[in-house]
């Protein structure tokens, strides 16, 4: 991934000998996810960069293979460095095993497309909100987004997210998500957009 990669590319050129291992055909990590919502193509370009950089200065890559700890100790390193991402987790939210239920890494990762459907998107940082960009320029689908906190300051490029997507894309809805059954997804305290109208509806996700 880019972190694995950066590191092996700041170690070369302060003189180590480095070894990168990567169980998946192709570097990039989740930069291949990351550059998969609308208008962040150009995650590709840093993939690309690594590449380069692995190649010029002549880093030796064992991709492709899930490494073991015996392959590692033969190597006699200097030092290890485990650079191998995060895990995603899951809301404690009831009644979530009741209705259809992915993550947006899955989404992202796996092109996953829905036709004709009504989505909510529990989450409205980054990831919640490109997500939903994604899944609404599928053509068919009605997005909701899902937010604890009305707040724009939480996105590093909020300008641009935040009129990009609000509210010409999807419904936006601040508030706690508070059970899932029956194909919907309840409400609790929330109001759209941040107007401070309440509301008391379920939002489908069928």
């Amino acid at each position: 991934g880019p972190a694995g990669m950066e590191a092996a590319v700041t170690l070369k050129q302060r003189g180590f000998d480095v070894v990168v291992f990567d169980k998946r055909d192709e570097i990039g990590g989740n930069l291949h996810v990351a550059k998969k919502p609308p208008f962040k193509g150009k995650f590709e370009w840093a993939i690309d960069y690594y590449k380069s950089m692995a190649k010029k200065l002549n880093i030796t890559m064992k991709l492709g293979k899930e490494v073991t700890a015996q392959e590692v100790l033969a190597l006699k390193p200097y030092s290890i460095l485990v650079a191998t991402g995060s895990n995603v987790i899951s809301i404690p939210l009831e009644g979530l095993d009741q209705v259809q239920t992915v993550q947006a890494h899955d989404v992202l990762a796996n092109d996953m497309q829905f036709a004709n459907k009504k989505v909510v998107v529990i989450g409205g940082g980054i990831t919640g909100l490109e997500t939903a960009l994604y899944i609404n320029r599928q053509g068919t689908n009605q997005v909701s987004v899902v937010d604890i906190s009305f707040s724009s300051k939480r996105w590093t490029s909020s300008s641009f997210i935040f009129s990009l997507l609000i509210p010409r894309f999807f419904r936006y809805f601040s508030g706690r998500a508070g059970k899932t059954g029956d194909n919907s997804v309840s409400l609790v305290g929330a109001v759209m957009g941040g107007s401070g109208q309440e509301l008391g509806e379920m939002i489908s996700s069928s």
